[in-house]
């Protein structure tokens, strides 16, 4: 199915990705969070949550797009702050 089948008549436009805003985010929010694991994981994965945020901003998504996240919820608190999306996370707890 092609993405204009899925989509309104009205066009998106990819969202263009902001290093430096990036950067700032990722070390306000996710750094020194309270997250399951500690600030050298988050800064040795960084390569790896600017990726994934990179590919969200080519799916072109509305702004009224909402957001689920299954996992620990640093995508979500990113894609929000950076671009105001309604974020929902799901996961499960360390008894897991």
């Amino acid at each position: 199915m092609s993405q204009a089948t899925l989509s309104s008549p009205r066009s998106f436009k990819p969202i263009s990705f902001d290093s430096s805003a990036f950067d700032r985010v990722y070390r306000e929010s996710v750094l020194g969070g309270n997250f399951l694991e500690v600030d050298s994981y988050y800064i040795q994965q960084k390569p790896r949550y600017q990726a994934v945020v990179q590919e969200l901003c080519k799916l072109a998504l509305p702004e009224e797009a909402k957001v689920l996240e299954i996992g620990g919820g640093q995508i979500a608190l990113l894609t929000q702050k950076l671009y105001g999306y309604d974020c929902t996370v799901a996961d499960v707890s360390e008894e897991y």
